[in-house]
């Protein structure tokens, strides 16, 4: 995805926070950090860089009400 991105182009990551992972409904889930996430961009050929990250909290309405999300935004230098 990374090399489809423009030069100085924007890109939004969002993961579930946490480590390891869950099966549920049939639907992987992969928990990660923002440690983690990271570390893989770094590991990619294209140079990127973290703009900004943030967490969100989960929605009352969904059930998995103990879940936070990561967010990243990130650009593709030149």
């Amino acid at each position: 995805m990374f090399n489809a991105l423009k030069d100085n182009g924007i890109i939004y990551i969002s993961f579930k926070v946490g480590k390891g992972y869950q099966i549920k409904n049939n639907i992987y889930y992969n928990f990660l950090t923002e440690k983690e996430v990271v570390e893989i961009l770094e590991k990619v050929d294209v140079k990127v860089k973290v703009i900004e990250y943030f967490e969100t909290l989960p929605c009352t309405k969904r059930k998995q009400k103990n879940i936070i999300g990561g967010n990243l935004i990130v650009k593709k230098e030149s």
